[in-house]
């Protein structure tokens, strides 16, 4: 059963909790007063508005000093507008156009670095088309990449300064880049995506170069680094950043095949940036994951809940494959890290108002110190403190099967019914369980358990917190369970195979059970009782 990604989307419909993580300008209107025509005059100055324009309608305005096509338009900070590239003249200067007087003006100057400037051509006279340009946090111009049709697409960086003229050399990218897209993201690095892309190296760009990763700028250090893969090549493709910090990238060609690539593309893709805290973490509470219990004590190897503020970058995730090594998971997710009682913790998901990690086995009862780390700081001068007791038990018990406020638990061993009153949770499919039948309970916090090697026998030493499970397992602080009343037989309890962190009793329904939909379900561990209130449905 997922229950790490039933954890993750718990504010949303969940439909199968089965399965624990193995390996989830604005224009401004013209506002005119029809009595006063200074009024008129200021208000539409003051607005941004063409004099005499009506609501719907095109008019004309300053015509560029220099015919362009697929050229680059940049708004600048305060206003004006900066038009690069799209000519033949490699000597071709850029021009600023600017509303409040309709005309346009020639602006910069051919880079002396070797590498090509706003002005859309190169020193060596070779011309480039399909360059990028965006505006930065600085109020400087971002231009990257272009075709030279000499040698390919370039990846070339240059830096124009709007308020003095000037032009620098940046970056490069680490691929060269034609009709690409560029885009600011809320960090202030700039994502550069997709384009026909090359190769490039001491002897020059080789393309096309397929499935190039994208790159991200960033302006602090002035260079390129690789980020993830595009799903799809495209070229001529549109970059929206959404207003959650995601890029939403859509259409273009598939220029990798010759044979289509005039044909457009309907897909469209998201990227989700890392964007680490800036603010050091904050821990308000601790607790054993809630769709266990959610006791406020802790035992080794439970999964846990840390709550607070500023624990993990904007964008939330659970670990993947590429986290773990070998069957060892990942205790750093994003830079974000913890330790309890001073030993680092598995960590399956983070978010920034909560992360859900695994108690080391090494940690000891009592009063443990729990300190989380960041990019941006730690609570290590201030630990939260979590009280740990040798067991902790906690049986799952999911929302979805919280029916008319009667707790439900546990599933048939065929994974694909929960033992509850036919339909009485919408989207869940469930019955009555029979006296015989074989049943499921998940749980956490239980203890440690020993290894069963089936050719050397039992293995007396705990299988470590924070691996996936191989083989069989047995509890050392054995569980009764009890339906109705009546002991239950268990046939299996230990660490359920595959999983981390997740134990699995096999319990065989009692023949003398009676019937009803709501009959309890209870345990007890070394002598002391579960406390949460569970049921079950039965059936005669």
């Amino acid at each position: 059963m997922n229950v790490i990604a039933a954890w993750c989307n718990r504010m949303k419909p969940v439909s199968d909790a089965r399965g624990l993580v193995s390996m989830n300008r604005v224009g401004a209107s013209c506002c005119v007063s029809r009595t006063l025509i200074h009024l008129i005059i200021l208000l539409s100055a003051a607005a941004g508005c063409a004099l005499g324009q009506s609501p719907g309608t095109f008019t004309a305005t300053g015509s560029m000093t220099i015919a362009r096509a697929y050229h680059q338009a940049t708004l600048l900070a305060d206003g004006r507008v900066l038009i690069t590239g799209g000519t033949s003249d490699p000597n071709a200067p850029a021009e600023i156009y600017d509303p409040s007087t309709g005309t346009f003006t020639v602006s910069g100057a051919m880079s002396t670095t070797g590498t090509f400037s706003p002005t859309g051509g190169m020193p060596n006279g070779s011309v480039l088309d399909g360059t990028a340009s965006i505006l930065l946090t600085s109020g400087k111009i971002l231009s990257t990449g272009g075709m030279n049709y000499d040698f390919g697409p370039q990846p070339d960086a240059e830096l124009y300064d709007p308020g003095t003229g000037v032009v620098s050399s940046t970056g490069p990218m680490l691929f060269g880049r034609a009709w690409h897209t560029l885009t600011l993201l809320p960090d202030g690095k700039v994502l550069a995506a997709g384009g026909m892309t090359a190769k490039c190296g001491p002897s020059g760009c080789y393309y096309p170069w397929r499935r190039a990763p994208a790159e991200l700028y960033d302006p602090a250090s002035g260079t390129f680094s690789a980020t993830g893969n595009m799903i799809s090549d495209r070229e001529g493709h549109t970059a929206t950043l959404l207003n959650d910090g995601r890029v939403l990238l859509t259409g273009g060609h598939p220029w990798w095949d010759s044979l289509q690539w005039q044909v457009p593309t309907a897909s469209a893709e998201l990227y989700t940036p890392l964007l680490l805290p800036t603010v050091p973490p904050s821990v308000s509470g601790v607790q054993s994951i809630s769709l266990f219990g959610g006791s406020s004590a802790v035992a080794p190897g439970s999964w846990i809940e840390v709550h607070g503020s500023n624990l993990a970058g904007a964008f939330g995730r659970s670990w993947t494959l590429a986290d773990f090594n070998g069957v060892v998971a990942p205790t750093s997710l994003d830079l974000t890290s913890v330790a309890i009682g001073g030993q680092p913790a598995a960590i399956a998901s983070i978010s920034s108002t909560m992360l859900l990690v695994q108690v080391p086995s090494q940690v000891g009862p009592g009063s443990q110190p729990l300190v989380v780390t960041t990019a941006a700081g730690t609570t290590a001068t201030s630990p939260f403190t979590v009280t740990v007791n040798p067991l902790e038990p906690g049986v799952y018990a999911p929302g979805f099967l919280l029916v008319g406020g009667n707790q439900y638990t546990s599933e048939f061993n065929d994974f694909m019914e929960w033992i509850l009153p036919t339909g009485a949770s919408a989207g869940t499919s469930s019955r009555p369980a029979r006296p015989g039948d074989f049943i499921v309970v998940w749980g956490v916090g239980f203890g440690p358990v020993t290894s069963n090697v089936p050719r050397a026998g039992p293995v007396t030493s705990n299988v470590p917190t924070g691996t996936i499970v191989q083989g069989l397992t047995t509890l050392n602080t054995p569980v009764q369970f009890s339906i109705g009343g009546v002991p239950a037989t268990v046939l299996y309890q230990g660490l359920a195979p595959g999983q981390i962190g997740l134990y699995q009793f096999d319990l065989v329904v009692p023949n003398n059970v009676g019937a009803g939909n709501l009959v309890p379900l209870t345990f007890t561990q070394g002598g002391v009782s579960g406390t949460q209130k569970l049921f079950v449905a039965i059936q005669p």
